[in-house]
């Protein structure tokens, strides 16, 4: 057993040598290692120089947040919206019209002439041909007429409301008729005779 023992020690010892000399090359090799180690530790440190360098923009962020929740409340209230239509007419427009409305009343005046000067000649021609006439008292009735109507400048309107009146008669007699035909009526109706 003892052998047995021995043989387990001595391997063991030479396990044991075996790794250390495995761990003497490591060793060894720490150096060029220890170069590697250094440069990321100095890259490390400038990765966390420059996150320290960078902040976080809380003044904005603050400010932002606040413009946001004013938005949200501006928002939330509906803006009453007035649509105004106006309707704007070019000038060529309103002198088209202008021109249009002008045109319409020369026209119409034009045409007022025209049925006047009808009416005139037509007059003319029934004066000439009554004075054309052999009658001696009617050619005697109008030689009166025109020295009157020379002699009298206002003998139209003479005539004129001579005629009104005989109109407002004419219109007054025959109101009075209808009147009567109503009484007439009713006196019928009544049971009376109409006399």
């Amino acid at each position: 057993m003892s052998e047995l023992l021995l043989n387990t020690i001595i391997e063991k010892l030479s396990m044991q040598s075996m790794d250390i000399d495995a761990i003497r090359g490591k060793i060894e090799n720490l150096p060029e290692n220890l170069n590697v180690l250094k440069d990321l530790h100095t890259q490390l440190s400038s990765v966390e120089n420059t996150i320290q360098k960078i902040s976080f923009p809380e003044k904005e962020v603050k400010q932002l947040s606040f413009d946001l929740n004013r938005a949200t409340s501006i928002l939330q209230q509906p803006l009453k919206s007035e649509v105004a239509h106006y309707h704007h007419v070019p000038k060529l427009s309103w002198i088209t019209a202008g021109l249009f409305l002008i045109l319409c009343i020369v026209c119409s005046g034009w045409y007022t002439t025209q049925s006047e000067l009808e009416n005139y000649i037509a007059g003319d021609t029934k004066y000439r041909y009554l004075k054309l006439d052999n009658d001696k008292t009617l050619q005697r009735l109008l030689f009166i007429t025109d020295s009157l109507y020379h002699l009298n400048p206002k003998m139209r309107d003479d005539v004129i409301r001579i005629e009104e009146d005989n109109k407002q008669t004419m219109e007054l007699q025959q109101q009075a008729d209808e009147k009567q035909k109503e009484v007439d009526a009713l006196r019928v109706k009544a049971g009376h005779t109409v006399k």
